[in-house]
């Protein structure tokens, strides 16, 4: 019935044990498509809620995970607008997407020092999709979330990251290929790269696919976005004032050492952090099941591939899903997370 729910799992004494379950209200919700974690607050995607789809937000307090979401986004009308402008908060076309392969409410979102980036469609005339943006309302007003600021005219969204006060929006329609970094925060701008402005990479397809930022410096964000087959990076020269100045080519180019073609690589999951980057496979024949999994890393000024995990025997789809941990690797088929120590 499509309810969906979300675990949450913490380390103790080096195992993970399972300490909460954010559940859904109603059959069709589909808690947990999308899930990002930061501190003592995870934002829970619920795309099948209502006519449009909604974010749960929950916080850990007291050493405990509250299972009941302190706030449910989804028609920000009804959020206060901290922004600078007299102009309303959007509100969600009450509509699901015409097309069916735009994203719903919910569906595609990220969180990082207290700020939550999603994808929403806008209730303006506009048929594209919109980028919202929401924070804490400031000290002594509550500790709800208010929505600040939106971007529109999105074609086919398909990922958003942020970290180090950055984030990156990626973008696969075949008419605006399309990776966008800009400063989180109110009426920021952006800035583009793509086969429209880079002519290293007019030929590669399915650019936009995927994405993921780091900003190892503190200054100057890296920005990996995938294609087929491929990862492309991108260097920041330096951030200079609030936006980020990337060079109008490539630094680098992500392959799988196999050459492997056509099995996800670039197009299904990636994760970034600090000089690392991890890059799934889920479709990649291996010696005992489906899947890998390719590590990269910077060193001395150049990327290069420096592991290959592949799939436990018996283990389809490895590699459908990824993050990284401090210390660790973390890799999903769709129905188990394995861990790989870094």
């Amino acid at each position: 019935s499509d309810e969906g729910v979300a675990q949450v799992f913490e380390r103790s004494n080096g195992s993970f044990q399972q300490v909460a379950t954010l559940t859904a209200s109603q059959p069709g919700d589909r808690v947990g498509e999308s899930v990002d974690v930061d501190g003592n607050v995870a934002v829970v995607g619920a795309p099948g809620t209502g006519a449009a789809g909604e974010v749960y937000v929950y916080e850990k307090t007291g050493g405990t995970w509250n299972t009941t979401p302190e706030v449910a986004l989804s028609n920000a009308d009804n959020l206060q607008d901290t922004g600078p402008s007299d102009e309303q908060p959007p509100e969600l076309n009450p509509q699901p997407p015409s097309d069916p392969n735009d994203p719903r409410f919910g569906s595609i979102l990220a969180i990082e020092d207290d700020t939550i980036v999603a994808i929403g469609r806008p209730g303006d005339s506009s048929s594209n999709t919109g980028l919202l943006q929401f924070r804490p309302r400031q000290s002594g007003q509550g500790s709800s979330w208010v929505y600040i600021d939106q971007f529109v005219d999105l074609l086919l969204p398909t990922d958003v990251a942020t970290e180090g006060g950055f984030s990156i929006l990626t973008n696969s329609d075949t008419t605006d290929q399309v990776a966008r970094v800009f400063p989180v925060g109110v009426n920021p701008t952006f800035e583009r790269f793509g086969p429209g402005q880079d002519s290293t990479i007019q030929d590669i397809p399915g650019f936009g696919a995927l994405g993921d930022i780091t900003d190892p410096a503190g200054s100057n964000p890296i920005a990996f976005v995938g294609a087929e087959d491929q990862v492309v990076v991108y260097e920041a020269i330096s951030a200079g004032g609030q936006v980020p100045d990337f060079p109008d080519s490539k630094t680098a180019t992500l392959k799988p050492s196999t050459g492997a073609t056509g099995a996800g690589f670039g197009t299904s999951s990636i994760a970034a952090d600090g000089t690392d980057v991890v890059v799934g496979a889920p479709g990649e024949t291996t010696s005992g099941g489906t899947g890998a999994v390719y590590q990269f890393q910077r060193s001395s000024g150049s990327w290069g591939q420096t592991r290959r995990i592949t799939a436990p025997s018996g283990v389809s789809d490895f590699g459908t899903s990824l993050s990284l941990g401090p210390s660790t690797i973390y890799v999903g088929d769709g129905s188990n997370v394995y861990t790989f120590a870094r």
